[in-house]
């Protein structure tokens, strides 16, 4: 089995060190550096790693023009270009080479972007552009090859796909759009109408890229919902740049949507957003007309854990918890609703024996925190649980179960009730 690792190569070794400190401070793997091409040859030559991308110095003593670039491409090695001075003829030609960036080697400033693009170019593999334009059209095949340059997963076709077969949980990081007018205008424009009704542009960025003449176009694009655009005279460095800029952003977003709607320490729904997709799901179980459930869970004497064991460990018991009602209702909406209590949303069929099924489910959820809690984390405890099956909305159906739990835990805790 083969290590990946990040490749720096500079003939001055305090560079190549300090550069190899900082990008250890954030890189996933292990970084190694070479001073020379000989020593490239040689760990390029290592069949027990493989080298992910490349940061490497333009000039090195036994290849003074830039000869470890070639080597590097030879071995299909992403390349990212440092050089202590700017030549703009000698940068035009690294770039023909199809290096994924040059970057002149002048400040700290420069260091850390270098560092960032090295990290960025990495993580590009787990990223997928859905890459829209005419088969014949080579300037679909430059932007191909420019993109896999830099290691994203692309997929490239000139059917618009359909809005009905996308999910918002396996969407790709983005859909660039070459050349509207060679897909037909008035389709594409009616794809982005319908992609904006059903995603945001935080959800799924799009950019367009058209010829110069077609610039009009691509402005009406973005009133359509187009994050972005570039045209066909942009130079690679420009490119990359924008498509990297509306990816990061996006996915910035979508950590801090996930933050503002996940409980940390168990990562279940917390109290504000379950209410949010909670109500959206019982309305959905109405529109159906299925039968609906809602389950609430309190830890029985959490507080006495908390003081007899610490907060460390009344933690631990809290994520156990967690873990163990999303195991046992891995089909419905889970929350923590704060401190050691839980919720759990979900539609049944109308028959009794689903009844009776969500009610056994939640005796085998109790029965196995209190057979399982002691031998898994060290501290034996139980849960007490209320049911309700009614209820006008998602808060009344909630109270209703609260009520079933309260009773659940005045009369002997570690048991189930209904709400009546």
């Amino acid at each position: 089995m083969t290590q990946s690792v990040f490749l720096i190569v500079d003939d001055q070794k305090s560079i190549a060190q300090l550069l190899k400190q900082n990008l250890e401070k954030i890189s996933p793997i292990p970084v190694l550096t070479c001073h020379s091409l000989s020593e490239v040859e040689q760990t390029i030559a290592d069949t027990t790693i493989k080298i992910e991308v490349c940061l490497c110095d333009l000039n090195l003593p036994d290849a003074p023009k830039g000869e470890t670039i070639d080597v590097l491409n030879q071995h299909q090695i992403t390349a990212v270009v440092l050089s202590g001075t700017f030549n703009e003829n000698i940068r035009k030609e690294m770039l023909k080479k199809q290096v994924a960036d040059f970057v002149l080697k002048d400040s700290p400033a420069s260091i850390d972007y270098a560092i960032n693009v090295l990290l960025n170019i990495y993580r590009n593999a787990q990223r997928e552009i859905l890459l829209l334009g005419n088969q014949a059209s080579n300037y679909r095949n430059f932007l191909e090859t420019l993109l896999k340059r830099h290691r994203y997963q692309v997929t490239a076709t000139e059917q618009l796909p359909d809005i009905d077969d996308m999910d918002s949980k396996n969407l790709p990081s983005m859909i660039l759009i070459e050349n509207s007018t060679k897909l037909g205008n008035s389709d594409v424009m009616n794809f982005l109408s319908q992609v904006r009704q059903k995603f945001d542009s935080h959800q799924l960025p799009l950019m367009a890229c058209e010829p110069e003449q077609n610039i009009a176009n691509a402005i009406k694009m973005m009133k359509y919902g187009v994050n972005d655009f570039f045209n066909t005279q942009s130079n690679p460095e420009e490119i990359h740049v924008r498509i990297r800029q509306n990816i990061e952003l996006c996915e910035s977003y979508k950590e801090v949507e996930f933050f503002s709607q996940i409980d940390p320490l168990t990562e279940l729904y917390n109290r504000r957003h379950f209410y949010k997709i909670g109500e959206e799901c019982f309305q959905k179980c109405q529109h159906n007309q299925q039968q609906y459930f809602t389950i609430m869970l309190d830890i029985d004497h959490f507080k006495a854990v908390n003081d007899s064991y610490g907060h460390t460990k009344g933690d631990e018991v809290i994520h156990y918890t967690a873990q163990m009602i999303q195991t046992i209702f891995h089909n419905e909406i889970v929350g923590r609703f704060g401190g050691e209590e839980f919720c759990v949303f979900g539609c049944a069929n109308e028959s009794k024996s689903m009844t009776e099924q969500i009610i056994q489910k939640t005796k085998l959820l109790l029965k196995t925190i209190e057979t399982q809690s002691d031998i898994d984390t060290g501290i034996a405890y139980t849960l007490s649980a209320g049911i309700s099956f009614h209820g006008e909305d998602i808060f009344q159906t909630i109270n209703l179960a609260d009520k079933a739990l309260y009773y659940s835990k005045e009369n002997g805790r570690n048991q189930v009730n209904l709400c009546k």
